[in-house]
């Protein structure tokens, strides 16, 4: 008798992916873990040689889309949404879960449960649209509303919707009280992710150095431009920026970085494709500062201190919430974000400095916390729930 397949969608695969795809690769391994029976297919729209090892060797198998001769277009999320009879007419005839991403393949899961009508459609959510589109310029700002009407037709189709963090977690909670009215509004559960390996694996070791590294990582603001001049006119630091993965934050970036830095501050701005490229850069650092002024949750911020280097997180982030929460040793490491202005830069400025003069200090309690949130374990329990939804019994593995 066959078992009935989950198949997760996502456009690309990994061990060294950031973001949404180190979250979808998370969810793989843990499935794999503790069902290591079932299987187990992830779509993507495009794998490298390395690409293919990694999901072989996570146990996954990875489906890419049917390329017709002559036909010059690039593989698309249309193609895996709309087209996915020709595009991938080879998805397992029998499955269990759909595992989809809200703004990636949120509306190819919902699709694809015309193809599967007896699979259960899982969904996760990782952003607040409200937070972060309104610093992304005028044009997202403008599809905010619609974007929020989206999440919320296709949270109606899902069995499941899973949040990212308490802050995510929170907002959607009270999002979905617009959907509570139907039959069947979503079961909803906070999510909250493990650091990748690579992370938990990292031994940073501490190097006095005349000058320090400060690594920042995401967009460019002009608050975290003027805190770190204000610095660098006290003391040697050299800023490295990194931009993960996103060509119009790294354009925004650097027009920041050509209007607001002191003739003091030393900057190089970076383009970081990996895991790999960002652990490297974070094992060469004093210290990492996640500014952000929106930023729902923060998985960076917390690989970083999995890898045991002194981190700021924004008051504004859902990290500050999990740090109070798991590491109360780490407060200190809150900084309150302020709109930009003179004095927010100012307030900004003290806590870089107090973190770099103290540096040692600050990598001895950094390896101590780190020690600390990895031996809670404190994601067992929604990776339970996630295996929960993903492997229950439904009419169609009757």
């Amino acid at each position: 008798m066959e078992i009935p397949a989950i198949l997760l969608l996502h456009d690309e695969y990994g061990k060294y992916k950031e973001g949404v795809s180190s979250t979808h690769r998370q969810l793989v391994l843990t499935l794999r873990e503790h069902r290591p029976n079932i299987p187990l297919f992830s779509t993507v729209l495009n794998a490298t040689d390395a690409d293919k090892q990694d999901a072989h060797h996570d146990g996954v198998e990875l489906l890419l889309p049917q390329v017709y001769t002559g036909d010059p277009r690039e593989p698309s999320l249309a193609w895996l949404t709309f087209d996915h009879h020709s595009r991938y007419p080879h998805l397992p005839s029998k499955v269990r879960s759909i595992v989809g991403h809200f703004d990636i393949t949120n509306k190819a899961a919902v699709n694809l449960k015309q193809r599967f009508p007896n699979a259960k459609v899982i969904l996760f959510t990782h952003d607040i649209p409200e937070d972060t589109e309104n610093y992304k310029g005028a044009e997202k700002a403008m599809c905010i509303e619609a974007k929020k009407k989206s999440i919320l037709e296709d949270a109606k189709e899902a069995d499941v919707v899973f949040s990212l963090g308490n802050k995510i977690f929170d907002y959607f909670q009270n999002e979905f009280r617009a959907i509570c009215d139907e039959e069947k509004p979503p079961h909803h559960v906070k999510f909250v992710p493990r650091p990748s390996k690579i992370f938990e694996d990292a031994r940073p070791v501490y190097i006095e150095a005349e000058t320090m590294v400060v690594l920042s990582i995401g967009r460019v603001t002009s608050l975290t431009a003027e805190s770190l001049s204000i610095v660098a006119e006290r003391r040697n630091i050299k800023w490295r920026a990194s931009v993960v993965n996103n060509e119009d934050d790294f354009k925004a970036s650097k027009e920041i970085l050509d209007h607001s830095k002191s003739t003091h501050l030393q900057v190089t701005l970076y383009r970081c494709d990996s895991q790999e490229d960002i652990c490297q850069h974070m094992m060469q650092a004093h210290l990492v500062l996640m500014p952000s002024c929106a930023e729902p949750f923060g998985l960076i911020g917390l690989e970083a201190i999995a890898a045991g280097v002194p981190v700021l997180v924004s008051s504004k982030s859902g990290l500050a919430d999990f740090i109070k929460e798991h590491i109360k040793e780490l407060r200190h490491s809150i900084v309150e974000m302020m709109e930009f202005s003179k004095e927010g830069a100012k307030h900004l400025a003290k806590s870089i400095e107090d973190i770099l003069k103290n540096n040692k200090t600050e990598f001895e309690d950094a390896a101590r916390c780190k020690k600390k949130l990895l031996s809670t374990e404190y994601w067992k329990e929604s990776h339970h729930q996630f295996i929960k939804a993903c492997t229950c019994v439904t009419e169609g593995d009757l």
